[in-house]
């Protein structure tokens, strides 16, 4: 009994063990299942065919065709076009069979039976007859990344490389023949090839493609060959001239394994010297138009306001000091005007502006400094770190006949054209009326004048006159505009309804005490004249020169309540001459 529990024991034992074995294998079974299947799944990737096209820089079509589309070549997908005479193809995932192919360029199928026989290569058409077909194929076996070529097997052929050197005539601003000569030209000064003229001093030769042999050359400008001898004895310097005995010859040379781009200098071997550089500075003085001393002051000369430079008066506000050549170390300084040190301690605490002054304590100091990493033309404001207050746009304007009661005003694009839209000027009591703008506007103003709501007709008054010289923006016929510009004088006048001046105009000849006066202007019913002779008679016009025929003229008095708003001449015959004065009918 014993052994036989013993048995069975044992039995039980080792079943148990098979069990546990059988159980682990499954599970390492399924494990590996699980694994094997996400690596499948994982494992799936894009095929990438990435095909050029030589001597393109991008803009064409490529398709593939094949059995897949029918071998039509319009069927099969189109690739992306990358902007450098690449194109690609992407299949998301890759096909599961293989894919037997050709190119297609802009509707045109590649010949690969043609290219096969030309070049021999076959080695991309591994579906061929050699005569009646040629076709390309991928395996799944394959790369998931392809390049080819459209049209062949081969890549694409590489483009000749040219020379190109450019020489720098020192010196020279163009205009001159550069040439080369050499063995290969007999060393003729005229035989060798004309660089082209760059324009700037430089001149460029061009080899397309470059030489396949070295080239032993000089140069030769204006018909006068460079002496290399001469440059090497007197500075040393024989690093250009590799072919040179150092005394009765020395000539350049170009190796094919050189550099293909490369500059040389007419006459020597080191660079043109550079040319000294001047230091301007141009100081403006506010509302200063000239005849005032600027100075520099600081420590080069000890902070003496009379020990620096003077600048030289322009004559309009500003001055300019001129270092040739510019100073070799930076340079602290501060301005002196007619023997007065600008205070920029006392500019920067009032403006909080202390750019132009970066040697400062911000208290007991504050100075300008110029460094010779800095531009080497500078402006500055005496006083001030700002540029000066833009000055005022004054404009006085005229209303012939008129002593003042009036509103004038300006219309134009900037208030819409609406005669009620824009500023009022200032009434002065004399028949003159100020506008004041403060700044002066920063850009053109285009406009017209307003006289108690009566827009001013410029082209009326041109067309009478020929007069359109205070109306550059003019068709003749439909529009005639006044404009200001930001670079006239900031104050000047002008007179409503015309372009000349204000005058008891005479149309024969006037004497000096004949005077034509009219009152109210502008009027509504009736205009009164003061002439200190007897009025013959009276007439009155349009600007355009129509004579108003519907005018009473009864004691030295017009009635003008049937006149259309507008402004209007008066012709007086008083003492044998014709005077001229004129209105607006309101």
């Amino acid at each position: 009994m014993c052994i036989f529990n013993t048995i069975k024991h044992k039995f039980s034992l080792t079943l148990f063990k098979i069990t546990s074995f059988m159980k682990f294998f499954y599970n390492l079974f399924l494990s590996s299942l699980f694994l094997f299947s996400t690596f499948i799944t994982f494992s799936q990737s894009d095929l990438v065919i990435t095909t050029e096209v030589c001597g393109n820089s991008g803009g064409s079509e490529v398709r593939l065709t094949g059995p897949w589309w029918g071998w039509d070549p319009a069927g099969g997908p189109v690739a992306a076009d990358n902007g450098d005479g690449t194109y690609t193809f992407t299949f998301s995932p890759a096909p599961t069979d293989n894919m037997e192919y050709l190119l297609v360029l802009d509707g045109v199928q590649e010949d690969l039976v043609a290219a096969g026989t030309a070049s021999d290569d076959w080695s991309c058409t591994p579906i061929t007859d050699y005569a009646n077909y040629a076709n390309r194929q991928w395996l799944i076996s394959d790369p998931s990344e392809v390049s080819n070529v459209y049209g062949q097997c081969g890549p694409c052929a590489s483009q000749p490389q040219g020379l190109t050197i450019t020489t720098e005539v020192c010196g020279n601003t163009g205009g001159s023949e550069v040439r080369l000569t050499g063995p290969w030209w007999g060393w003729d000064p005229a035989g060798g090839p004309i660089a082209a003229d760059n324009g700037d001093g430089t001149y460029t030769f061009t080899f397309s493609p470059a030489p396949t042999d070295n080239m032993e050359y000089l140069l030769v400008l204006d018909g006068v060959q460079e002496d290399m001898v001469a440059a090497g004895t007197e500075s040393g310097d024989w690093s250009c001239t590799p072919i040179t005995d150092y005394a009765n010859y020395a000539n350049r040379q170009w190796l094919t394994t050189d550099p293909t781009t490369f500059s040389n200098v007419y006459g020597q071997c080191s660079p043109c010297a550079e040319e000294p550089i001047d230091l301007v500075i141009t100081t403006e003085i506010c509302d200063n138009t000239g005849g005032s001393e600027v100075r520099l002051t600081g420590p080069w000369w000890g902070w003496d306001p009379a020990g620096g430079p003077v600048a030289v008066d322009n004559g309009d506000g500003t001055y300019t000091f001129t270092f040739s050549p510019a100073p070799t170390d930076n340079m602290e300084y501060l301005l002196v005007l007619d023997g007065v040190q600008e205070d920029m301690v006392a500019a920067g605490t009032e403006s909080g502006d202390w750019s132009c002054t970066p040697i400062t304590d911000n208290a007991n100091y504050a100075n300008r400094q110029w460094l010779t990493t800095d531009a080497a033309s500078v402006s500055n404001v005496y006083g001030r770190c700002s540029p000066c207050p833009l000055p005022d746009l004054v404009i006085t304007t005229e209303v012939c006949g008129n002593l003042g009661g009036s509103e004038v005003r300006l219309t134009g694009p900037w208030w819409g054209w609406d005669p009620a839209g824009g500023p009022v000027a200032a009434d002065n009591g004399d028949g003159t009326y100020t506008f004041t703008f403060s700044p002066a506007p920063t850009d053109n103003m285009e406009y017209l004048l307003v006289l108690d709501g009566v827009q001013e007709d410029m082209v009326a008054a041109g067309t009478a006159s020929e007069d359109w010289s205070c109306t550059p923006i003019t068709d003749y016929a439909n529009y005639a505009n006044r404009q200001w510009l930001t670079s006239e004088p900031a104050t000047f006048s002008n007179v409503y309804g015309q372009c000349g001046p204000c005058s008891t105009v005479n149309l024969d000849e006037l004497t000096s005490n004949s005077i034509l006066k009219l009152y109210p202007n502008p009027a509504t019913e009736v205009i009164k004249f003061i002439s200190y002779d007897e009025i013959e008679s009276i007439q009155v016009f349009t600007l355009s020169g129509k004579i108003m025929n519907n005018i009473t003229v009864s004691n030295q008095m017009i009635n003008i309540q049937d006149l259309e708003t507008g402004m209007y001449y008066v012709f007086a015959h008083i003492d044998g001459q014709i005077l001229r004065a004129s209105f607006v009918k309101l």
